[in-house]
């Protein structure tokens, strides 16, 4: 009999030297996970705000502005205005300057065209790889808590929440962007 005791204890001995050494392990997986989480997060909010700069200088670019240069354009256009319906060199020159104002008009529309794409490709672009950093997350969280039974399961639950609380911040942030609307 006391041979079996001392194999049981030594089996528990070991199996408890096993299990803390699967805590430790678990518990260095949990920090290392949570300090990616927190990069995760600065990078979220950095990009949100370099997104809201982005949109902030866009509509800044589209609102009118009241200056010398404006109104030296205004009446240059004026000046041109009349030159065209006032012109002694004939049809010819007219439909020479309308074709040209024309093309202009054409080319603005191509360039506000081509900046509404690219605002919305660099939303998508962000929403993605939000989206595929916490699913990720997710994963990894969801394997370690899996190997580390119910010691870390609450804590494990707590950053895969935030985790999908982010994606779902970033997937709203990209469906704003992409629909142009405020928040």
């Amino acid at each position: 009999m006391d041979l079996m005791e001392r194999t049981n204890e030594k089996r528990r001995s070991f199996m408890k030297d096993r299990l803390e050494h699967r805590l430790d392990d678990t518990m260095r997986e949990k920090a290392r996970l949570e300090n990616a989480n927190e990069l995760l997060k600065a990078e979220l909010d950095r990009e949100e705000r370099e997104r809201r700069d982005m949109l902030s200088a866009f509509e800044k670019g589209m609102r009118p502005r009241k200056s010398r240069f404006r109104r030296l354009l205004v009446l240059g256009a004026g000046v041109g205005a009349a030159y065209v319906y006032g012109a002694k060199a004939g049809r010819g020159r007219y439909d020479e300057i309308v074709s040209w104002w024309d093309r202009t008009r054409g080319r603005a529309s191509e360039m506000q065209a081509d900046a509404q794409r690219t605002i919305s490709s660099k939303a998508d672009q962000l929403t993605n790889r939000g989206q595929t950093a916490t699913s990720d997350f997710a994963d990894s969280m969801e394997r370690t808590s899996t190997s580390a039974g119910g010691a870390v399961s609450s804590a494990g639950d707590k950053i895969e929440t935030t985790g999908r609380k982010a994606a779902s911040t970033v997937r709203n942030t990209g469906r704003d962007a992409t629909t142009g609307d405020a928040r």
